[in-house]
């Protein structure tokens, strides 16, 4: 039985991915650039949580089909400048696909599965924490992102059931979206993000390669960090933008507005000396700052230490 269960399992991954690129393929030129941005979004989560997982691997040839993934995610985004969103769509589902190969060759299906299960219950526990939370949210489309959520990790739960751990993956790691989006709009951002750090991991600047900052079209990151005295905010703008900058602590409360003005595209530079607006020196601890640049937003953690 356990054998019959690796082999469906693999048939599943290295059949269904083909027909889901297929699919998509099929719409031809319907595909909207929008689209395809949502995709290499996904993709690159998937690649940041692919590769913290396989630091944990001992098998060369893994790393080696990894790279070969992160190079065709690459390549989508060389396509994408040149708007081909065709050639984007199909470079980054199958650098998606390469990436499950590179699991599936370092820890077998069994392996990848329960690193996908242990993905979804905590994306679960999540949800539980936030219900009550968004239920006194005063925005309908936090409630509704919330909803969207609540769908996408049932479909989640069932593809995990049905032993379909990759598209579990992504419908879970689609959800953590949604629910962070929706803790952003009720500022509940920073509650989320104190007691489930694991979820910036596969949000923001990617650790192996620059391919979310090209999606969020910020660049942000702060430097120490960890730090005691001071942090410098260093962040591009790839247009001309009104701009905020607040730093929020781990309650989402928000600590101190570092910047708001208009500014010119390019990068900048701002020094946050750990104090609140009444220039009061904060305490130790996790620290949030978030960037809004026109319709551009990004949210990071710090930690200050004294």
């Amino acid at each position: 039985m356990k054998h019959l269960f690796k082999v469906s399992a693999i048939l599943i991954i290295f059949l269904l991915a083909p027909l889901f690129y297929n699919s998509a393929r099929a719409e031809g030129d319907s595909i909207s650039c929008k689209r395809v941005r949502v995709a290499l979004e996904l993709t690159s989560k998937i690649l940041k949580l692919s590769g913290s997982w396989l630091q944990d691997c001992e098998v060369g040839k893994a790393d080696t089909i990894f790279h070969r993934a992160r190079h065709l995610q690459y390549l989508a985004f060389e396509a994408l400048r040149h708007q081909n969103c065709e050639t984007v769509l199909r470079l980054t589902l199958e650098s998606r696909r390469t990436s499950y190969r590179a699991l599936v060759f370092c820890f077998g299906v069994e392996g990848l599965c329960q690193r996908t299960q242990a993905v979804v219950i905590r994306t679960g526990q999540a949800i539980e924490f936030l219900k009550d939370l968004i239920d006194q949210c005063d925005s309908d489309r936090g409630k509704h992102l919330f909803r969207a959520a609540v769908y996408l990790q049932s479909k989640a739960v069932e593809s995990q059931r049905q032993n379909m751990c990759p598209n579990a993956l992504e419908l879970t790691l689609k959800a953590r979206g949604l629910l962070l989006r929706a803790a952003y709009i009720c500022h509940e951002e920073g509650r989320v993000l104190g007691l489930f750090p694991d979820f910036e991991e596969t949000e923001g600047e990617d650790n192996f390669g620059n391919f979310e900052p090209a999606i969020a079209g910020i660049t942000m990151q702060n430097s120490p960090n960890p730090f005691n005295a001071q942090t410098a905010i260093s962040y591009t703008l790839p247009s001309d933008a009104k701009v905020m900058l607040v730093v929020y602590n781990i309650k989402g409360e928000k600590v101190k507005t570092l910047v708001d003005e208009f500014q010119t595209a390019g990068v900048k530079r701002v020094i946050w000396d750990g104090t609140n607006k009444n220039s009061d020196k904060v305490a130790s601890g996790v620290y949030f700052y978030r960037l809004e640049a026109g319709e551009l937003k990004a949210t990071k953690r710090m930690v200050l230490l004294k």
